[in-house]
């Protein structure tokens, strides 16, 4: 960590990339399967450590925001350096062919093998196809006799519920760049600030009343209030990553204020009147971290295993929880779920997942007009 130099100078010495967000996205996939054991083992998610510690949120809630946050401020960098074809090719290839294959195995592999129903009834039952509604980030979270009894239900996959929401967030800032062009960053500026405002307690009661009102009137099936609360829980996260990028010839990495970020967010923890400021401590944090001289960073360089631990996990944490009926703890759930986790991840990143990122990379290396020309 060089104090004084900005973010900028650091992206134009490591060639655009953040040397330290792959090993970071690691770990916050592997966050996260931790803090689901407690639940899947258990169903004592309330016991979790951090939210014993925090009163706020789960390590796998914290590991969801930094997926975000890095998530908001690589798209924004890709976004800019690409015209709207080529960038939607790229986002399709990262995020599709991975969610395809959770799916396609949930229901393919680990269904036929674990159903408690006869076969036939299992693949003609209107849960199993309505299942790959999935793919299209409609949550469906149920198959046939798959986990029933399991301690925390029978969820299969509770951990894509975010991935409509990053999805989301990569057409705003797509549409917001294409259209506004150098004015985005003051867009993308009050967007974040906005949402940041939107999170303090007063401002989102007063938004969800509105948006009930709306469901109710017009009679809409979906629940849009959920999705709002949902929604507003992790994309501020998202845009204020954008928002670092925009003004990363701003922001200075220094060891001072870093130690000033890890202490704003202990006390943004304790003061629930400041909570919504948590994305700009977490944010700086993050980058600060990201920056760091560490030699384990280039470990992380050439494979990105993060998205198929986040998504193979749960699948496989309920599938290890089937073989001890009696219950396990949420160490022992950790512990089995996660070689078997890791494993699939490697597989699916090797295999699925660079191969498509290849694909993309070519076709879309073709358009290199940016949006922001």
């Amino acid at each position: 960590m060089r104090s004084g130099t900005t973010i900028g100078v650091l992206l134009d010495q490591w060639k655009g990339k953040v040397p330290g967000f792959n090993a970071m996205r690691f770990i916050a996939a592997s966050a996260v399967l931790f803090s689901h054991s407690f639940g899947a083992g258990e169903n004592r998610q309330h016991d979790e450590w951090i939210r014993q510690l925090t009163g706020k949120f789960e390590l796998g809630t914290l590991g969801v925001y930094v997926f975000f946050f890095i998530s908001g401020f690589v798209i924004t960098q890709s976004c800019l350096r690409s015209n709207a074809r080529s960038f939607l090719i790229k986002r399709i290839a990262r995020i599709m062919p991975g969610l395809v294959l959770v799916t396609a195995f949930s229901a393919l592999v680990l269904g036929p093998l674990l159903t408690t129903l006869p076969l036939r009834d299992y693949f003609h039952d209107p849960k199993f196809s309505k299942f790959f509604l999935n793919c299209l980030f409609v949550l469906t979270g149920e198959l046939p006799g798959l986990f029933v009894g399991n301690p925390s239900g029978d969820w299969v996959n509770v951990s894509l519920w975010t991935l409509r929401f990053e999805v989301m967030c990569y057409l705003v800032v797509l549409v917001t760049i294409l259209l506004l062009k150098k004015s985005s960053p003051l867009a993308i500026a009050v967007l974040a600030l906005g949402l940041v405002a939107l999170g303090y307690p007063t401002c989102m009661t007063a938004a969800i009343e509105p948006i009930a009102y709306l469901r109710s009137s017009l009679s809409i099936k979906i629940d849009i209030t959920y999705l709002f609360v949902d929604g507003m829980s992790v994309v501020p996260f998202f845009f204020v990553g954008s928002l670092f990028y925009f003004a990363r010839d701003r922001i200075q990495v220094n060891l001072l204020w870093f130690t000033g970020s890890i202490v704003a967010m202990i006390v943004i923890i304790l003061y629930a009147q400041i909570y919504p400021l948590f994305p700009f401590a977490l944010g700086y944090a993050i980058l600060c971290l990201a920056f760091y001289d560490n030699a384990m960073y280039g470990k992380f360089s050439r494979n990105d295993y993060s998205y198929g631990i986040y998504v193979f996990a749960f699948p496989m944490q309920q599938t290890v929880v089937t073989f001890f009926p009696s219950g396990m703890t949420w160490w022992a759930n950790a512990l089995l779920a996660y070689p078997l986790t890791l494993g699939l991840a490697a597989l699916s990143w090797h295999f699925v997942e660079h191969p498509c990122l290849r694909l993309g990379s070519r076709i879309s290396g073709r358009l290199k007009v940016p949006l922001n020309s």
